[in-house]
């Protein structure tokens, strides 16, 4: 018997049922690019490890994150296009190994349709993305570069792991901005870097920095 996504908890048992019916386990390795510009999705997917990032990018070649797919999320974009037929909007690639579960297209349109679990669970799904990509539109739009940089290098422990190039990405910036700011920051022994690597040494005045002291 499979282990059902933390959602079905609160479904009807015949949800479950049919769930458990349907839905196959599939893994995906880091990297694969599961859905690319106008591709229609075969499958609704719902992660129990690992994560998706869904992004865009522009005609110069930059990229900004629109939101992560992680143990217990869906795609909202993904689910749009299966109800609307729409081709997806953006692209989504494996950011850590995923294992999901995978739900036919057509099947889970049949569900929407007919079950007011699923809508209510479609609904929720883009009330909640939606919220968070006007964030993220908000956050790019209106807040200084340096501020959100903060932000990142300090949500987590002391030491940072990855390039300047992906640094840009998750801020929504280019490269050599990036690495401006943390030249800036460097020099002022704020921060120490290495080869795929940012230290933080300063921990009090980054977070100055950020906004959040």
């Amino acid at each position: 018997m499979k282990i059902l996504p933390a959602l079905l908890q609160r479904a009807p048992a015949v949800e479950r049922s049919r769930f458990e019916a349907a839905a196959v386990t599939v893994k995906l390795p880091a990297g694969k690019q599961m859905l690319a510009l106008r591709d229609m999705p075969a499958v609704m997917a719902f992660p129990s490890t690992g994560a998706v990032r869904v992004y865009l990018v522009s005609r110069e070649g930059r990229e900004i994150t629109l939101y992560r797919i992680k143990p217990g999320d869906s795609c909202v974009l993904t689910a749009s296009c299966i109800l609307g037929g729409a081709g997806f909007p953006a692209l989504a690639e494996v950011e850590k190994e995923v294992i999901a579960w995978a739900v036919p297209a057509a099947v889970f349109r049949e569900w929407v349709a007919r079950s007011e679990f699923w809508r209510h669970y479609v609904f929720q799904l883009l009330g909640e993305r939606l919220a968070g990509v006007l964030a993220k539109l908000e956050e790019t739009s209106f807040e200084r570069v340096d501020l959100r940089l903060a932000r990142i290098l300090l949500s987590g422990s002391n030491e940072w792991t990855g390039t300047h190039q992906r640094l840009a990405v998750e801020v929504g910036t280019a490269r050599e901005v990036i690495s401006r700011i943390l030249e800036r920051w460097r020099s002022a022994g704020w921060i120490e870097t290495k080869r795929g690597c940012i230290k933080i040494l300063n921990r009090p005045a980054l977070q100055a920095q950020s906004g959040q002291a």
